[in-house]
């Protein structure tokens, strides 16, 4: 492509890596303490997990007690006088594993989940590599180049700079994918498992298990489900469920609280709550949740349709699946969008290579350039690309639904003969 040539793509993506790590290095320099020079709390997300394992160790009641975690927070990072406390809205069994990072000061644990982050990205990318068509790594599409863009890609630096899960995310879904390209069922019903402290990236592929009838990878994420979250129920009874629950139901008007980068949403709730006013909130709830149930119903009906065809054959679904949790959440944030990079693996398979290189490159410097006008706006424009990516997938399906026309399942031998 005239605008994209094969030098520009391999030099434009190690500028802007030095670009976001100059920006990191500044923010990180001319840090007050543990306020970062752009004035937000450095970790501020990992200071949540932290308190939340740490409290899960000593009172595991008050998870979900804000006045704990102002206390607690505040002593992790003292001097330094934190502006609000970041509540936890994570499932109550997210505990358990965030007690796994407390064993260690603070700041150690948060300095060596950083370098995780990394190492997460890069093996994330070394496994994904199998998704993409031989051509396209002939082409230029290698590992190194991958891993630079990944790196460079702001998400996936500004939920490094706040301590995020983000990367883990992206490295369990690229584990889940390759799987069921490489018919691990289990395996990928295993990670589904994993995935659960963040539940809502794992329902587009269960219900492409389900509908598949791919049981193995389902008896996989049955059984990770009922060990994690059954061991804390038995432990600590029903109570936490129900703080969770009030809690959720609390957080539907986070956008409107003055202390929350709502700016940063990806999500079509996220865009309605920064346009309208709070009076309008009964409205946008119907008709997210309404979008929402559609987009959950039309991925189990395409998928259905796919369900005799090779797992190749269902790459546009397997992408839709991994797109779900951006359109029907209420709830996801810049970060969130790393999510993608296997997505758009998968998507390179069946993609025409030129529009979907204008497509990438296009998210590529949205994600960078739209949240500085975000947040000068107050408006999640972001969420205007998450709507564009998803309606050019299912643009695409209909253009070629004869290629998805329902696929008899093969006679077995004698049979016919048998009906007969």
């Amino acid at each position: 492509m005239p605008l994209l040539t094969r030098r520009r793509l391999r030099i434009y993506p190690r500028l802007m890596l030095v670009v976001v790590c100059a920006i990191a290095a500044a923010n990180w320099l001319t840090r007050d303490g543990w306020i970062g020079g752009f004035g937000q709390v450095i970790g501020h997300d990992y200071l949540v997990f932290y308190s939340t394992g740490t409290l899960y160790r000593t009172a595991p009641e008050r998870i979900y007690d804000s006045a704990a975690h102002r206390a607690l927070q505040q002593s992790l990072v003292a001097p330094t006088a934190l502006p609000a406390v970041n509540p936890n809205v994570n499932p109550p069994w997210a505990a358990m594993a965030f007690s796994l990072l407390t064993w260690a000061p603070f700041g150690a644990s948060f300095a060596l989940w950083e370098l995780l982050c990394v190492a997460f990205a890069a093996w994330s990318i070394h496994m994904s590599m199998r998704l993409i068509p031989e051509p396209l790594v002939a082409a230029g599409l290698t590992q190194k180049e991958l891993v630079i863009v990944t790196l460079s890609f702001f998400p996936f630096v500004e939920g490094w700079i706040v301590g995020q899960n983000h990367v883990l995310s992206m490295l369990l879904v690229s584990g889940i994918v390759v799987s069921m390209f490489a018919d691990r069922w289990a395996l990928a019903g295993v990670l589904g498992g994993l995935t659960l402290y963040k539940p809502q990236y794992v329902v587009g592929f269960a219900i492409l298990w389900l509908v598949w009838g791919r049981f193995r990878a389902l008896a996989a994420f049955a059984a990770v489900a009922i060990a994690w979250i059954g061991s804390f129920l038995w432990l600590h009874g029903v109570d936490p469920f129900r703080e969770f629950l009030r809690v959720s139901a609390e957080s539907m008007q986070l956008p409107y609280n003055p202390g929350f980068p709502a700016y940063l949403l990806l999500t079509p709730y996220g865009f309605l709550t920064t346009t309208l006013p709070q009076s309008a909130w009964p409205v946008i709830s119907t008709l997210t949740t309404a979008a929402a149930l559609a987009f959950t119903g039309g991925l189990a009906w395409f998928g259905f349709r796919l369900r005799h065809r090779t797992v190749s054959e269902c790459a546009p679904a397997i992408v839709l699946a991994c797109f779900l949790p951006l359109v029907t959440s209420p709830y996801a944030l810049l970060h969130d969008l790393l999510v993608i990079v296997p997505g758009f693996l998968v998507w390179s398979r069946f993609a025409d290579p030129r529009r979907l290189l204008a497509i990438a490159s296009g998210t590529y410097l949205c994600a960078f350039f739209v949240p500085l006008l975000a947040f000068h706006t107050k408006i999640a424009w972001m969420a205007l690309i998450t709507i564009a990516l998803v309606a050019e997938q299912i643009r695409w399906i209909v253009a070629h639904r004869g290629r998805f026309a329902p696929v008899r399942p093969p006679i077995a031998a004698g049979a016919e003969s048998g009906s007969a």
